[in-house]
Order: structure tokens, then sequence, then C-alpha cells
């Protein structure tokens, strides 16, 4: 998440070994057969979320992010965070929308807001991470 706020990518070499130890946990718990549903599930939320992707609407680290997430829970659980997740992403644009306003940056042309390249843009990674660790801690 840290990485994603501050340089706007998510990394690889911190995803795989994350989605190693959960097949890995998964293979330890369940067998083969749950390690496969699992991995099903990580490539079935990339596939899911690739036309987002293309239209420009999430990020391709989140996509990959959100895969390995997959993996550590159930569907119903990780249905459920993704959505608040993206409620919470909901919350973190209004702000940033609120922000520019009075600051009176333009975003009505490009419905985006400067960044980098001339954009500002809402890093996922945070709203993720907030929804499913949340989660995990019970509040929801």
């Amino acid at each position: 998440m840290a990485s994603d706020s501050a340089k706007g990518r998510i990394y690889n070499l911190w995803l795989v070994p994350m989605l190693a130890v959960g097949l890995f946990q998964v293979f330890i718990s369940g067998g083969v057969e749950k390690a496969i549903a699992a991995l099903a599930a990580s490539c079935f939320v990339m596939a899911f979320l690739y036309p987002m992707w293309i239209i420009g609407g999430i990020g391709a680290g989140d996509i990959k992010f959100l895969s390995v997430l997959a993996v550590f829970f159930s569907f119903s659980d990780f249905i459920y965070c993704l959505v608040i997740s993206f409620l919470i992403g909901g919350g973190f644009s209004l702000l940033v929308i609120a922000w520019s306003c009075a600051d009176n940056v333009r975003i009505c042309g490009s419905g985006r807001l400067p960044n980098s390249y001339g954009h500002i843009s809402i890093h996922m990674a945070l709203p993720i991470g907030i929804a499913f660790l949340l989660h995990i801690g019970g509040i929801f």
C-alpha cells in the first residue's frame, strides 16, 4: 500500500511471495483441490477486473493486489471486502474532489485531478488494504 501511495506502483516483488504464501497455506489446510480453487479464484478476479483496467477505472497493480487477496478469503468475504474497498475509495475520491474545489483545481475537463501526468488519481491499494484489514480485525 505504501509503494502505491508513494510511487504509484505495486511491485511484484511484494505480490509474488504473498501469492506463494497464500497458496501454500491453502494447500496445507485444504489440499491440492483447495489450492487449485484458490488459484482459480485469483485468475477469475484478474479476468473480471481486466475490463476496468482497459477503460482506466483501476490500476493493474490494484488488480494484482486483489487477485492475491482472493487466495486468502472465501468468495463471500472477498466480494464483501471488495465492495467496501470501492466504497472507501469513493469516499476518498469525494474528499479529493472537495479539496481540489477548495484549491480551484480544474477537474471538469478530464474528470481527473492533477498528478505527475497532470491528473490526481486515487490509489486504490489503500482503500483495498483498509477494507480487508478491517475485515480481518473483525470490524465488519
